[in-house]
């Protein structure tokens, strides 16, 4: 992959079933004039300068253009990955092509997960062009990539690493002020990635512009308003244990000692 900017290009160590798959489906959506950008391992790899070979590539679409994102890949003869593996179809379409002992895939993704965001017109606005498997490609800006993983930390995967990784990757150089806008009332995800980097990283603290540490330090100052936890942004499944269950067992199991004590 390549940019304006220069930058590390993935697109270099693709293999030959990877670069004519993915090459064909970027062409292809050219030709059906569907607007896309690029996301995932492959673009991850071009903003931190490390390489992941994921054998998948991520297409953000507008959710207005998602059944016809479906409908192209399919035209390419790939089949719905749901036969392979089950998955939440509201905010993805898996397809795959079987490739001798190569499985690729193909996610066309048109909001979060979590439901926090959508894929909207402002993305593409602010899409970075370059290439990718031989074909013209944008790929998403670095900051809205980093929005998108900000809620991945779950029990078998956490991007925060890679969160990291961009933003040593682009020695810090981000739109700070725009990540701010995307979080909305999240920011203090991105305040404690933030932490996370000063504490990994102090000797480039100065990645992160003092004007975007002093209004993190503003909204702080202000509490906030109880609520209920938000579990479910990070996993949708079952994580997260109820207040004090721990010591309650603990507690249990403290007087069962005493009574087989006392009755001993």
């Amino acid at each position: 992959m390549s940019s304006t900017g220069g930058g590390h290009r993935p697109e270099n160590q693709l293999t030959a079933a990877e670069q004519a798959l993915f090459g064909s489906a970027i062409r292809l959506l050219h030709g059906e004039r569907i607007p896309f950008l690029l996301a995932g391992g492959y673009v991850f790899s071009h903003y931190s300068g490390l390489w992941r070979g994921t054998k998948d590539m991520d297409l953000l679409v507008l959710e207005a253009d998602f059944l016809r994102t479906v409908a192209a890949l399919q035209d390419l003869g790939l089949r719905d990955f749901y036969e392979v593996q089950t998955y939440d179809r509201s905010w993805i379409y898996r397809a795959y092509q079987q490739a001798d002992d190569e499985q690729l895939i193909i996610d066309a993704i048109h909001r979060f997960p979590n439901r926090a965001d959508a894929i909207d017109p402002t993305w593409f606005a602010r899409g970075v062009p370059g290439t990718f498997a031989g074909a013209p490609a944008r790929m998403v800006a670095p900051e809205d990539l980093i929005w998108m993983k900000l809620f991945i930390v779950q029990r078998e995967r956490c991007d925060w690493p890679d969160l990291l990784n961009i933003i040593r990757g682009q020695a810090g150089q981000l739109d700070w002020d725009h990540l701010l806008f995307r979080s909305g009332e999240h920011w203090r995800l991105l305040g404690a990635l933030v932490d996370v980097y000063d504490w990994l990283c102090p000797r480039e603290r100065g990645f992160i512009p003092d004007s975007f540490r002093a209004e993190l330090a503003r909204r702080r100052l202000v509490p906030e308003s109880p609520r209920g936890t938000r579990a479910t942004l990070f996993d949708s499944r079952p994580w997260l244990t109820q207040p004090g269950a721990g010591r309650s067992a603990a507690e249990g199991e403290a007087r069962v000692e005493e009574e087989v004590a006392e009755a001993a």
